[in-house]
């Protein structure tokens, strides 16, 4: 065989392969319909107190400052 019949095979058996491929029964086909969105669980969360509601505030007037 010389070079010329060598890659002209070559391509038709790509070709082939991947005509093969596309047109099996196992590939995916596309689907028009849309997903079902898979349901969101959330966990109830309680209200956690404050921790530093009984802190005291320090003022200072004279340069306008509160910590």
């Amino acid at each position: 065989m010389n070079k010329l019949n060598l890659i002209l095979a070559s391509v038709c058996a790509i070709f082939f392969t991947s005509i093969l491929i596309i047109f099996s029964p196992n590939s995916k086909k596309l689907s028009l319909s849309s997903p079902t969105p898979s349901p969101i669980l959330t966990e109830s969360i309680s209200p956690t107190p404050d921790p530093t509601a009984d802190w005291k505030t320090y003022e200072n007037e004279k340069v306008d400052f509160t910590l």
